[in-house]
């Protein structure tokens, strides 16, 4: 017995629409399934024959190569990442996006920035509080001299009233005359 093959549906009828993308790589086949002839895709027990891979695409948009859309380089060698890798990266935190982009450097150099001036401001506060303690430390040392300075005042003070005290005593009480 024979076994039934299903006739071939040909139901695309957007060829315009074709033409416009058939040079970009979301829709080229993947270079390990691909012939010079062409790409042979496998389905189930069919063999269906695709396009072979053209380098040089009739599209020209007026793209250049090194211009950036959305911080992301415009490459036709490399391959987009697709819906499925992109939600396993979001799903796992990473990024989506390429590391090269220009918004994740714009964000590398405002960390960096972030960081000097946060190591720059406690570099400031320690050297304030450093002066701080410094000027604390001298008018201490100046409160004690002056303090020095008032118990040797007062000592003097106190010597010279003992020795005043002490003429006194000694004078002879009999001289002086009583009124």
């Amino acid at each position: 017995m024979a076994k039934k093959l299903k006739p071939k549906k040909h139901n695309f009828s957007n060829f315009p629409c074709y033409k416009v993308v058939k040079g970009f790589s979301q829709f080229k086949d993947i270079p390990s399934h691909t012939a010079p002839t062409g790409g042979t895709s496998k389905r189930g027990s069919q063999a269906m024959h695709t396009q072979p891979i053209v380098d040089n695409s009739p599209i020209n948009l007026d793209i250049d190569g090194d211009e950036e859309i959305g911080g992301e380089t415009l490459d036709p060698l490399v391959r987009p990442q697709g819906r499925k890798a992109s939600k396993e990266a979001f799903r796992k935190g990473k990024k989506a996006c390429k590391e090269s982009s220009s918004l994740s450097s714009a964000v590398k150099s405002i960390v960096s920035n972030q960081k000097k001036a946060t190591t720059f401001k406690k570099k400031l506060d320690e050297e304030f509080s450093r002066s701080l303690r410094e000027e604390n430390q001298r008018e201490c040392i100046r409160l004690q001299l002056d303090l020095r300075k008032e118990a040797f005042l007062i000592q003097e003070r106190g010597d010279r009233i003992k020795e005043r005290e002490e003429q006194i005593m000694e004078e002879d009480t009999s001289i002086m005359t009583s009124y």
